[in-house]
């Protein structure tokens, strides 16, 4: 995650630096959810095929395809709590509440990797990321035509799996994008879409150099 500056007064250095921490963490979550789903549903319809083996392969991944799904909604919490990002007020955890939830979360957690201010951030960050993940990627079978959701589990799998730093896996990174925008609704300005064009395009410049 290098993704920065992305609205006015999006200078929360510390927060920034949280969450750019915390990346390793979260980003397979991505990649991981969406997998999960994408052979749940091959294994409902009993398919079986070489995409299929293929997923079920699959166990990595070159996260630069799914980065900036996570800095999307990295940039949402940031915009969202622009007004107050820095209060942490009477809420504070003790180290020992963060170090609980985050070992039971994360086998390689390692809270020496961040200060106490950081940590008071990741732990409001985290469920954030956790519950718009499960929401963008929950498959309503009540409201199926309506709900995208399905559409961007496979452009996830698209991205990462099929088509990295291929055509189609950008064009499917980029519905991603304007998925997540679309999700949050008027809680973003369109300069934050924007800026999500400009720094797509300019990481699949450095990606395809690094080919």
């Amino acid at each position: 995650m290098r993704d920065y500056n992305c609205f006015s007064g999006d200078n929360n250095k510390v927060l920034i630096s949280a969450q750019y921490d915390f990346y390793e963490y979260l980003i397979y979550d991505i990649f991981d959810v969406a997998r999960k789903l994408w052979l749940l549903c091959a294994e409902i319809v009993m398919l079986e095929s070489e995409d299929v083996q293929r997923v079920k392969d699959k166990t990595s991944f070159d996260h630069r395809t799914l980065q900036q799904v996570h800095d999307a909604i990295a940039t949402a919490f940031r915009y969202i709590h622009r007004d107050h990002q820095l209060e942490i007020g009477f809420n504070k955890k003790s180290p020992q509440e963060i170090n609980h939830y985050f070992d039971h979360s994360y086998n390689d957690w390692d809270p020496k990797k961040f200060n106490d201010m950081e940590l008071q951030y990741l732990y409001k960050w985290n469920p954030f990321f956790k519950k718009h993940l499960k929401e963008l990627t929950t498959i309503d079978s009540n409201n199926f035509t309506y709900n995208k959701n399905h559409t961007f589990v496979r452009d996830i799998i698209t991205a990462s799996i099929f088509y990295p730093h291929k055509d189609k896996g950008y064009e499917a990174e980029k519905r991603c994008d304007s998925y997540i925008y679309e999700y949050f609704g008027n809680g973003l300005p369109e300069a934050v879409e924007k800026h999500w064009e400009d720094f797509r395009i300019k990481q699949q410049k450095i990606n395809n150099k690094s080919q």
